[in-house]
Order: C-alpha cells, then structure tokens, then sequence
C-alpha cells in the first residue's frame, strides 16, 4: 500500500469513527427524522430525471421478481430464468 493509499485510509476511518459517535449522540427519533429527510432527498433526485427514475423502478421490481418453486417462493436469478423466457 503505497503512503498515499495509506493516508486515505487513515482519513476515512478518522471520519467514520466521527460520524459514529456522533450518530451514538442521537436519540432514536433523531436518528429516524434523519433518515426520513435521506429519503426525501433520495426521491427528490430521482424524480429529477424521469429517466433515472423508471431506470430506478426497472431495477427495482427486476430485483424483487419471485417465482414459485415446489411450492415456495424464490427469487429469479441469473442461474434460474423466469420460466417465461
């Protein structure tokens, strides 16, 4: 690891070590507050770009899609093709 790689690494964990105590500092209503306001920000990009939206919601349900296998539920996967295809 070369001197700078190592700086950065010191550099983020210094940063992380940061971040968690001051996240310990946070009450449980603090800290949902804070996630509502990511998501709200997170949403708020997508629907700027109708495009990367449907490309979000494409992913998405693509990623969610189950088929029943002797009578379970299973995810699709590379390795086990929808039977429709």
């Amino acid at each position: 690891m070369s001197q700078a790689d190592a700086d950065i690494a010191k550099a983020m964990h210094a940063r992380e070590t940061l971040q968690r105590h001051l996240k310990s500092d946070e009450s449980g209503e603090q800290r949902l507050e804070r996630f509502v306001r990511l998501q709200q920000a997170a949403f708020e990009l997508l629907r700027s770009s109708p495009e990367g939206y449907q490309h979000f919601l494409k992913r998405n349900m693509r990623s969610r899609r189950v088929q029943m296998i002797d009578g379970k539920w299973k995810p699709l996967t590379a390795d086990r093709p929808s039977a429709e295809t």
